[in-house]
């Protein structure tokens, strides 16, 4: 029988011990100038530092290293050793546990020590017991940053040493939708059926971390490493200029409102409705403002987040504790009573398979053109809010120029 997996990782961390012990000698023997070191580097089958890293009077570019890692590196860590994640044990039960550092396991991963993470929250979901397919000990977090600890002999794209940012969705890069920049919907990465709850044989869409085994159990970023699998698609460099917070959004819920707002189409002068004023609906009443919308309505039921909102980008707030119909509202304020010109929100649900029916009868009148919308959006599980041209053409609520949205 072969080395059980507890003698094979104590092997390897005495292998490592035994390298890292070898190359701080040959150092110490060395010239102090970084070209001697590195000139002892290739006779003892070691490569030499990339760029001075952070620590130690031996962190210079052609130090040698130990493994992948610069032997002065403060992060140096060694196989078998462990690292502080939050972890689930069930609804309502997550805890910060000791678990196993992530190693690298395809040539195109890296490993990344992470220096800001956050809640989404989708999260909450997970959180709740909601979502099928969490198992315990699973590890949570798709908005993450940090540090490029460690590559695979196959990532070009990045190095040791780069900051990034990581998008949630993780995408190869080169399949059919990947080549069609539809990097969520990536056919390759995802081992889990995602949220398609019947037999068809349509694929997954892409692979998320943190988010359940739907979505390929793979573990998340609210840790203090994480392995990210296809290094040489997602992951992106941002500048050393630029603090973690204002940059960590580019990871899941600026890039989330930013398409939802790009999908209504709207323009200069243009009205927009916004369903939820959370993070993503906040950042996509920022967005609408910076490409150029006049009017802006907020539907939400947290007065302090419609104040903010009201505050920080002008919104038209609406609170639907207190108006039930909040798209009579709406549209009441429109010229022409024809409704805004988009819509967004974000998806507490996806949609459901059932066929498409008009938002009302032609034979409608526009004013009671919006129970009839409300009411086709709960039936088809979209989202429609306002009256538009496309229900008074009689559109189905599939292409109602109203119901363009974002989904989590």
């Amino acid at each position: 029988m072969g080395e059980t997996r507890d003698a094979l990782a104590d092997k390897v961390t005495r292998t490592g011990k035994a390298l890292y012990a070898d190359a701080t000698q040959a150092v110490h023997n060395a010239d102090a100038s970084a070209p001697a070191a590195a000139a002892q580097a290739p006779a003892r089958g070691l490569p030499t530092c990339p760029t001075a890293w952070a620590s130690g009077p031996e962190c210079r570019p052609g130090a040698l290293c130990a493994g992948a890692r610069p032997l002065c590196c403060t992060y140096l860590r060694e196989a078998g050793e462990t690292m502080r994640a939050l972890t689930y044990h069930g609804a309502h039960d997550v805890r910060v546990d000791t678990v196993t550092d992530p190693i690298l396991e395809e040539p195109d991963d890296l490993i990344l020590r992470v220096t800001a993470t956050a809640i989404c929250g989708s999260d909450l979901h997970l959180y709740r017991g909601k979502i099928p397919a969490v198992e315990d000990g699973d590890i949570f977090g798709h908005e993450f940053m940090g540090v490029v600890e460690e590559v695979g002999t196959g990532v070009t794209a990045v190095q040791p040493g780069d900051r990034v940012v990581i998008p949630f969705v993780i995408a190869c890069g080169s399949c059919f939708f990947c080549q069609q920049d539809l990097f969520a919907a990536c056919e390759t990465t995802n081992t889990g059926r995602g949220a398609i709850l019947n037999k068809k044989l349509i694929p997954s869409g892409a692979a998320l971390f943190g988010y359940s085994h739907l979505y390929g159990g793979v573990p998340g970023g609210q840790a203090e490493y994480v392995r990210v699998p296809k290094a040489n698609t997602g992951p992106f460099r941002v500048p050393g200029t630029l603090s973690d917070e204002k940059v960590l959004f580019l990871s899941d819920i600026l890039p989330t409102a930013f398409q939802a707002v790009k999908n209504t189409e709207i323009g200069q002068g243009s009205s927009l409705a916004i369903y939820g004023a959370g993070p993503v609906g906040l950042l996509c009443a920022a967005v609408a403002r910076m490409l150029g919308a006049e009017r802006i309505f907020m539907v939400d039921h947290h007065p302090y987040r419609l104040a903010y909102a009201q505050q920080a980008y002008g919104v038209i707030p609406i609170n639907f504790d207190d108006d039930d119909d909040p798209a009579d509202t709406i549209i009441r304020q429109t010229p022409g009573m024809r409704g805004v010109d988009g819509g967004s929100m974000r998806w507490a649900s996806r949609p459901r398979a059932a066929p498409p029916k008009p938002c009302w009868p032609r034979s409608s009148s526009r004013a009671a053109a919006a129970r009839p919308c409300a009411s086709a959006s709960r039936q088809h599980g979209a989202a429609v809010w306002s009256v538009c041209r496309g229900c008074i053409r009689g559109s189905s609520t599939a292409s109602c120029s109203a119901m363009r949205s974002t989904r989590a």
